[in-house]
């Protein structure tokens, strides 16, 4: 599976920021339309979390404490690598949008 990272930096404290992704992975119609076979788990003490389905894998860390640096790696399968530099800037532009 192609893999890619990407990481963005706010001004919002970690555990505020784990709760904006967390609720956004929990609650986005987009990416379920994308895979519906989505599983989430979230793991609050280390600001991490792992969306898994059948199309796609994320997982994402939380570092910093005042201000917050949040990491995804997504694993894409074949069929979605030809729209790998879509999926990355959307992902930039989601992130900027929940965290500023």
């Amino acid at each position: 599976m192609p893999s890619f990272t990407v990481d963005h930096n706010t001004n919002l404290p970690k555990s505020e920021a784990f709760q904006k992704v967390k609720k956004y992975f929990e609650e986005s119609h987009g990416l379920r339309k994308l895979d519906n076979d989505l599983k989430c788990q979230f793991n609050e003490a280390s600001h991490s979390g792992n969306i898994k389905g059948s199309k796609f894998e994320c997982d994402f860390v939380i570092t910093g404490e005042q201000t917050a640096k949040v990491s995804l790696t997504i694993n894409i399968g074949l069929l979605l690598s030809p729209f790998k530099g879509k999926i990355q800037e959307t992902l930039k532009t989601k992130m900027t949008e929940l965290l500023g």
